[in-house]
């Protein structure tokens, strides 16, 4: 499989952090969704910002993984297949990476874009379900109130 060998290329191996780079970087812009199932774009997406955290790139690291979690949103069912396991992955690799170099307001905004995703799906299952209608609302007036306090400190 190409993507495979581009992961596990030569010019990684060499130290060739550049050229290693523009081969991930020349993937994702080339490999669209007709040419990789979305596990494979996950996988993808891990495996280049694990290089670039192992390059001590963070800011490329972040940069990667909210594309990839942007492209690929993340999807909450009860039996996921190989596509929707491999996208959760992305997520819980991104959360875990806020969480390891991240500020505390990047973190809190995962929460919040995480739990509004869950409600969300939630209410497409059921839209008459008021517990969840509830939840969603506190979570846009907690959501506002922490970019409320970001605005503020700024000032």
């Amino acid at each position: 499989m190409p993507i495979q060998n581009m992961q596990n290329g030569k010019k990684k191996k060499r130290g060739a952090p550049v050229q290693a780079r523009a081969i991930y970087e020349r993937a994702i812009a080339e490999l669209g969704d007709w040419e990789m199932a979305p596990a494979e774009r996950a996988k993808l997406y891990i495996n280049f910002a694990a290089f670039e955290a192992r390059q001590k790139e963070f800011d490329r690291v972040r940069a990667i993984y909210e594309f990839g979690t942007s492209v690929l949103p993340l999807i909450v069912t009860d039996d996921l297949d190989e596509d929707g396991k491999a996208i959760a992955e992305l997520h819980e690799a991104a959360a875990s990476f806020e969480k390891q170099h991240g500020q505390v307001d990047a973190i809190e905004k995962l929460i919040i874009e995480r739990r509004r995703e869950v409600y969300t799906n939630r209410l497409k299952e059921a839209p008459n379900d008021y517990d969840t209608w509830f939840d969603l609302i506190r979570l846009e007036e907690e959501a506002l109130n922490l970019q409320t306090k970001f605005i503020a400190d700024r000032e």
